[in-house]
């Protein structure tokens, strides 16, 4: 395969990120709803996130094929640019088992418009993995990559794999490795990596939710990449907004509303997440099966442990 040619480089900016979340039509076959798909990266575009993250852990990316995944990302550039936002970017969710599938990959998503690529380590041989070879698998997917790697330090989906600080900094100078996004939530670890970096241009670091968010800033992040700004990105970028402004007490306010309605979001996992949209912007449909709808119980306590930032969402739209 021939290297893919990029011709435009758009910017990893500081701010609020938003993995978006998939949608699936109401039918046996569960096609992407491609209408609501659309009306959600629109729905984000416009709220005042930095970048649209798609084939994340909460775009249910481990169920789709590898057509359906480069539809995402096109459809996506597709309406960002319908909007205007020719400089927004895409970050694309990449999750393979060997260098030669993510080199492959890579090309192919660059190719469909990813601007970055989100890369978890290959973790089916965990026992086999190595800091050694973590390491050279990122150093590897940078060097023949079309576009910036990110890398995605989320133990939780990684047989427990991670790269400590020390190992992040040794592989953060290279050229093509532009950002680490930590969904280990170890905030001492990003602030010991912010530390040794010279300099968030060059490398940056994103908390992998947004129930710290200030925390995160305080050490020295330039934001987060959370689920939480699928249901109230305005509530995620305006608690961003006033840590940026000084104003303290109103970051401290909003960090608890949300830190509140993360928790809630996602302790029953994606069936849960989807319950919460549906209740509250009236969409989101349920996930591919075989990953359950969530519980009436569910629903009930979900939609009752959100009530406090959406509304705050809600009072924040409203005035706009």
């Amino acid at each position: 395969m021939s290297p893919v040619a990029v011709t435009k480089t758009r910017k990893l900016k500081a701010g609020i990120h938003v993995p978006v979340l998939s949608f699936f039509e109401n039918t046996d076959a569960q096609d992407i709803d491609v209408p609501t798909y659309e009306n959600h990266v629109r729905r984000m575009a416009t709220a005042g996130v930095e970048s649209i993250v798609v084939l994340g852990s909460t775009g249910e990316a481990v169920t789709l094929s590898l057509e359906e995944k480069k539809q995402l990302i096109s459809l996506t550039r597709k309406v960002l640019d319908e909007m205007s936002l020719d400089e927004m970017p895409i970050i694309a969710g990449l999750a393979t088992q060997s260098t030669r599938e993510a080199l492959a990959t890579a090309e192919e998503f660059a190719e469909a418009g990813a601007d970055f690529l989100l890369a978890l380590p290959p973790s089916y041989y965990a026992g086999a993995m190595t800091k050694a070879a973590i390491k050279g698998f990122y150093t590897d997917l940078a060097d023949a990559s079309p576009v910036p790697v990110i890398i995605y330090s989320y133990p939780g989906v990684s047989s427990g794999l991670e790269l400590d600080s020390e190992d992040v900094l040794e592989i953060s100078t290279h050229r093509n490795i532009r950002a680490i996004k930590q969904t280990d939530h170890n905030v001492g670890k990003m602030a010991r990596i912010v530390a040794g970096s010279p300099d968030s241009s060059s490398f940056a670091v994103l908390g992998g939710a947004s129930e710290y968010l200030i925390g995160s800033l305080a050490v020295g992040a330039i934001g987060c990449i959370t689920g939480m700004a699928n249901l109230t990105p305005v509530t995620c970028v305006r608690a961003y907004k006033a840590w940026l402004a000084g104003d303290y007490q109103e970051a401290q306010r909003l960090q608890g509303l949300i830190a509140t309605g993360e928790w809630a979001f996602g302790k029953n996992s994606l069936p849960g997440v989807k319950a919460g949209m549906n209740q509250y912007v009236g969409y989101g449909g349920v996930c591919r099966k075989p990953v359950p709808e969530a519980s009436a119980e569910i629903k009930s306590w979900t939609t009752k442990q959100l009530t406090s930032l959406f509304a705050q969402e809600r009072a924040f739209t409203t005035k706009n």
